[in-house]
């Protein structure tokens, strides 16, 4: 799913960029408004109780936020003289990683150990994304109900509820 969804969104945010004549104030435009309609479809895929329809919501939410990567990499192109683009390239990649795949896993423990959302369980068992989402639907609700029960007994001061 989000090989397939990778794939085709980065060809189509690419494809919108152009029809949208290639700026960079529009390419700034797709990445706000495709970051944001992308995040209430995937928000929207664990709202719902069928299996199908998350999967449905979470492809189309997963399409659209991989719209972004023709758009960030047409920014990061068109912002430096053309001697520096390989090393814009090399360190937006890098920069990717370090500041989202690195960090993201601590700060997301940190937020659900400062608060009780649901939400944030689910968004760390899906990280691995791809089919591991299909393993997250079916089982986030037992793990967190279960997660929730220990927490209780382990911390009754808590005042969180499921």
């Amino acid at each position: 799913m989000t090989i397939i969804c990778g794939v085709f969104g980065t060809l189509a945010g690419g494809f919108i960029l152009d029809l949208m004549h290639s700026t960079i104030s529009n390419a700034f435009k797709l990445l706000s408004g495709a970051t944001f309609i992308g995040m209430i479809f995937c928000l929207g895929a664990f709202c719902l109780k069928s299996l199908y329809g998350f999967i449905a919501l979470f492809s189309v939410g997963e399409l659209i936020i991989f719209a972004t990567q023709g758009p960030v990499n047409f920014v990061c192109l068109h912002c430096v003289k053309p001697s520096m683009r390989p090393l814009s390239m090399a360190m937006s990649t890098v920069s990717i990683h370090i500041f989202g795949d690195v960090p993201s896993s601590p700060l997301v423990g940190v937020l659900q150990g400062a608060s009780c959302l649901r939400l944030v369980h689910l968004f760390r068992r899906v990280k691995g994304g791809g089919l591991h989402c299909l393993d997250t639907y079916e089982t986030a609700r037992v793990q967190w109900d279960k997660a929730i029960g220990e927490e209780r007994r382990s911390h009754p001061h808590l005042l969180c509820s499921a």
